[in-house]
């Protein structure tokens, strides 16, 4: 889903707009972003969120190509 998502925000007339406050990522990918660069796994932050450590990759991944992007 992520890869049709990036796939679908190359096409044209497809400009990634920031948010109300000019902030690019959510909070959830913001915290996820902090806590692997402290060296948390996807299981261990997965547990916080009550979801899969493949979820939580997938938005890394995705909070990853937003941030590169903005």
């Amino acid at each position: 889903m992520i890869d049709r998502i990036i796939g679908m925000a190359a096409l044209p007339g497809r400009a990634a707009g920031a948010g109300a406050r000019g902030e690019v990522l959510r909070p959830l990918e913001r915290r996820v972003l902090r806590w692997r660069a402290g060296g948390a796994d996807y299981g261990e932050i997965g547990v916080r969120f009550g979801r899969s450590a493949a979820h939580v990759e997938r938005v890394e991944r995705l909070a990853r190509y937003k941030s590169a992007r903005a």
